[in-house]
């Protein structure tokens, strides 16, 4: 199976992003390949037809300031889904928490705060790091990845949207657990992700006694 990492590129890519790619290039069916200039969505759109029109059966969209592991991204085509996000952290309304949908309120998504045990089916996932099969973007129309305005004249960005074409097609998004994804902003946001929940669990252990 071939497998493409694909990284969009605004003329800064994260030392720690760069060494991630460097370790999965040496790997003998994946293959790295970076995409610079224009808007984000139409970088998405180009790297999914680079997939298609090469032969890959897969593509892994990784940001430029996002790093995962080789065992993560194992374990992300291993679990042999039509996409499948990592658990990438982001900072939103002031806190940190997964980019990853666990459920619909109204047109926006809540955000997933706690991490599962085991891969699970989610309602959306951003784009940091999305693995996506080829006979995705065969069933799904183009263009795949659009910012879009809503009723309520929200905009909903290319990586979300794209969710909302995959479950409007039937189209299932997973989240699995072991691929824990880097997120460097000054700080690598996993680190203070991660603290975070070891904290809440000393609290809950604490008020258990």
């Amino acid at each position: 199976m071939k497998t493409l990492v694909a990284v969009p590129f605004y003329n800064y890519c994260e030392p720690e992003t760069e060494a991630c790619l460097r370790a999965l290039d040496k790997l003998e069916d994946i293959t790295v390949v970076t995409f610079g200039g224009g808007q984000i969505d139409g970088t998405r759109n180009r790297i999914g037809q680079y997939m298609l029109a090469n032969g890959y059966d897969n593509v892994l969209f990784l940001d430029s300031d996002c790093t995962v592991s080789e065992h993560g991204l194992r374990k992300m085509i291993a679990l042999d889904k039509p996409v499948v996000t990592g658990y990438c952290p982001m900072i939103t309304g002031g806190d940190i928490k997964w980019a990853v949908g666990i459920g619909i309120q109204g047109e926006l998504y809540t955000i997933s705060d706690e991490l599962p045990s085991e891969p699970l089916p989610v309602e959306s996932a951003g784009a940091a790091c999305l693995l996506v099969k080829r006979a995705v973007f065969k069933k799904l129309e183009w263009p795949w990845f659009e910012f879009k305005v809503t009723p309520t004249h929200r905009i909903r960005s290319e990586d979300f949207e794209f969710s909302a074409r995959c479950k409007k097609e039937g189209i299932e998004i997973w989240a699995h657990p072991n691929a824990l994804i880097g997120h460097y902003r000054k700080v690598n946001l996993l680190d203070l992700m991660m603290n975070k929940l070891k904290l809440r669990s000393k609290h809950a252990s604490t008020d258990k006694n």
